[in-house]
């Protein structure tokens, strides 16, 4: 989050450096040896988290801010404590946070189970479910996000794989295009992270 802030508002961050040196440990490029010097190698995890609630909502005096997290199935224990914390002591900052997962890789002992059911229980936070996609609304999308026709038989194709998730949608939309035959569809579609494979 701080990184993404440090690209796009370099004028915030020079005050997050100043202000909170345990977040400035964590920008190596506004890392001073001072406080590397200062507070050692190890990062106490309420200091950090406190420092992050406090620079949150010194950003969000000059300016709302929207915190999107996706995936957070894979967010580790450390991530879900700050967000914990986060969702218990925000009140009246201009702060939304937006968490989502998926709730069919949300299994029965998955952490994220116990710690989603506190969550909901306070009053600010509150908790949709979104309904997979009907294959008229993947037909849709797909034809808005296409750069050229589709023909009959790649929307089906795609509409049958995509199984209602708008990414995997457009994923397979992509595929297609980047195809001499755009009926074929892959076998399997790469991702952009290191999890591995979109099957």
């Amino acid at each position: 989050m701080f990184g993404a802030i440090a690209t796009e508002r370099p004028d915030l961050v020079e005050a997050i450096r100043g202000d909170y040196a345990t977040i400035a440990r964590l920008l190596p490029a506004h890392r001073t040896a001072a406080a590397a010097l200062e507070t050692g190698d190890r990062i106490d995890q309420a200091a950090l988290f406190q420092a992050v609630l406090e620079a949150v909502t010194a950003i969000a005096e000059r300016e709302p801010m929207l915190l999107v997290l996706e995936d957070i199935h894979w967010a580790d224990q450390a991530s879900r404590d700050l967000l914990g914390f986060l969702f218990t002591r925000l009140r009246d900052q201009r702060v939304a946070i937006i968490a989502s997962y998926r709730s069919d890789d949300v299994y029965r002992r998955h952490p994220l189970r116990r710690a989603a059911a506190e969550w909901v229980r306070h009053p600010q936070v509150e908790a949709l479910a979104l309904p997979v996609l009907a294959r008229h609304e993947v037909s849709t999308l797909v034809r808005s996000a296409s750069r050229e026709p589709v023909t009959q038989r790649a929307l089906v194709k795609i509409i049958d794989r995509a199984e209602g998730n708008a990414f995997f949608a457009e994923e397979l939309l992509a595929a297609s295009e980047l195809s001499t035959d755009p009926d074929h569809l892959p076998a399997q579609l790469p991702t952009c992270c290191s999890c591995g494979w979109i099957s």
